[in-house]
């Protein structure tokens, strides 16, 4: 468990204001996504929208998240 906390350490030193961005959005895209409390009809759409929303910015930080936990991990 250390060496996953030092990996997200060292992460969160090699981002910047845009990886940062990223992860609010993509937070706010899953809070939207469980909490979404539409009509019947436009439930559908907001839940795609939220979905793809969520899902392009966390494949780009999870890619970075394994590169750093790749390099790091057999130190």
């Amino acid at each position: 468990m250390k060496k996953l906390f030092r990996c997200a350490d060292l992460f969160i030193q090699k981002c910047n204001w845009k990886d940062f961005a990223l992860v609010k959005i993509c937070l706010c895209a899953m809070g939207l996504w469980i909490g979404v409390n539409a009509p019947k009809e436009k439930k559908k759409s907001l839940c795609v929208a939220a979905g793809t929303m969520f899902f392009l910015t966390y494949i780009p930080l999870m890619m970075k998240f394994g590169k750093v936990l790749k390099d790091h991990w057999n130190d």
